[in-house]
């Protein structure tokens, strides 16, 4: 989106899932793995440039 002043990028995402029971996951993911900032919005758009962090979670699942 150069018109509004963000340039383009390439996001890698990952997640890797661990069955450690039946019925319980483990989830470990990183989003934006190859960058640890990127611009996704500007300031003509939103009133200032947004930059989106890289972000690690964990996720544990039990279904009953």
């Amino acid at each position: 989106m150069p018109a509004v002043g963000v340039s383009s990028y390439t996001k890698v995402d990952t997640n890797i899932a661990w069955q450690a029971l039946e019925n319980t996951e483990v989830l470990f993911g990183i989003d934006n793995l190859t960058d640890d900032l990127h611009a996704e919005y500007s300031a003509p758009l939103y009133g200032e440039r947004l930059e989106v962090p890289r972000l690690f979670y964990l996720t544990f699942k039990v279904s009953m």
